[in-house]
């Protein structure tokens, strides 16, 4: 929630709290009714969405920080198949050919990279344990597939729920101030006798503007 929102929201909790002390005494069912019904509506929508933005905001980064340890423990690992398999290629001619770290850094260069080399040493396996390759390392490997697609899963989850509520807020926003504005043209009416009503609904409905900082220059001094 930026700014301007945390202030429209600051507005619609104030409309919302005159329209529960004088609701009544506008017409039922009527424009004013309506517009502080739906005001009502925003007062909790409103931290609701801030909260799941936030939350998203949260989840994206966290898949990212998450995507990005895995990703450093699976480049490790395609490297040991790399370097082992050149080592073996030095008695078996040609034995590496299949297990070149890829050469872009893009992660889905690295996930095509992990899937090859977990099914081409699948095979061999025998000869990478040989040259002392852990005995886990395809179940380690393929592990670190997973996650690595399950973390991708996270962040783009979170990326989404966080673009949604932003657009939920935006669009609360809009029309929450179309009916402010129905009901600043409807309330002096209602209490054009009334100054003391008048004045705390003008308070209610004001919307606070962001302060603007003059630019201050030093005059250049000229040289006499």
């Amino acid at each position: 929630m930026n700014k301007l929102d945390q202030r429209l929201q600051a507005a619609f909790g104030r409309v919302n709290q005159f329209g529960i002390v004088h609701g009544a005494d506008f017409t039922a069912g009527g424009t004013a009714s309506n517009a502080f019904a739906f005001i009502a509506t925003l007062v909790t929508k409103g931290g609701t969405d801030a909260g799941t933005q936030a939350a998203g905001k949260g989840e994206a980064k966290a898949g990212t920080a998450s995507r990005a340890s895995v990703r450093v423990a699976l480049h490790n690992e395609l490297k040991s198949f790399s370097d082992t398999a050149h080592g073996i290629a030095l008695t078996t001619p040609g034995f590496d050919q299949k297990f070149r770290l890829p050469r872009s850094g893009s992660d889905q260069a690295l996930l095509a990279s992990a899937t090859a080399f977990v099914a081409d040493a699948t095979p061999v396996q025998a000869t990478f344990l040989a040259n002392e390759m852990p005995a886990d390392f395809l179940t380690v490997t393929q592990t670190l597939i997973d996650q690595f697609k399950a973390t991708g899963v996270d962040q783009t989850t979170g990326t989404a729920k966080q673009v949604g509520a932003t657009a939920n807020l935006k669009d609360d926003r809009h029309k929450g101030v179309l009916m402010l504005e129905t009901l600043k043209s409807i309330v002096p009416n209602k209490y054009a006798n009334n100054p003391a009503v008048l004045a705390e609904w003008v308070t209610a409905s004001h919307i606070e503007r962001p302060a603007v900082k003059k630019k201050t220059t030093a005059a250049a001094a000229k040289p006499q």
